[in-house]
């Protein structure tokens, strides 16, 4: 069940309205979208988006970890494990914004463990092409949890 807070959209909780985009991009687009929408209602594919984009990290990143603690290889539509490249790739700041966010940091390290643990199960394909960066991207936090 959805936080009072995730019935809201970004502009709501930010405070700001971005107005109307004024580059004609997929990217840019989406994103003014999604910020008049309750965060609640954003697809995986699109929290995907936004935490790449650094949007909303400190209302995001909770939604993102609950999505990957069921399954850590969501896909967001590019391949197994790119919610969770992208939310590896969030600042370390990021974390440290709130106490909630600090917390769920020990979540995303549990979660790449487990990641890494089942990631030899994956068709080799997969292996070459998305875990390399994938494990890039991760090796800061699993250098973290020792």
């Amino acid at each position: 069940m959805a936080d009072a807070w995730e019935e809201q959209t970004l502009q709501e909780l930010e405070g700001e309205d971005w107005g109307e985009p004024t580059y004609d991009s997929y990217v840019v687009t989406t994103c003014h979208r999604m910020r008049r929408k309750r965060v609640c209602d954003l697809t995986v594919e699109e929290l995907r988006l936004a935490i790449g984009q650094q949007m909303g990290l400190k209302f995001l990143l909770p939604i993102a970890i609950r999505k990957l603690n069921d399954d850590p290889f969501t896909s967001a539509g590019l391949y197994p494990g790119d919610l969770l490249r992208n939310v590896a790739r969030a600042p370390f700041e990021a974390w440290a914004e709130s106490p909630e966010l600090t917390a769920l940091l020990a979540e995303l390290k549990a979660i790449i463990a487990l990641f890494f643990q089942k990631a030899e199960k994956m068709d080799d394909a997969w292996k070459v092409t998305c875990l390399p960066d994938i494990r890039d991207v991760c090796e800061p936090y699993m250098r973290a949890a020792n």
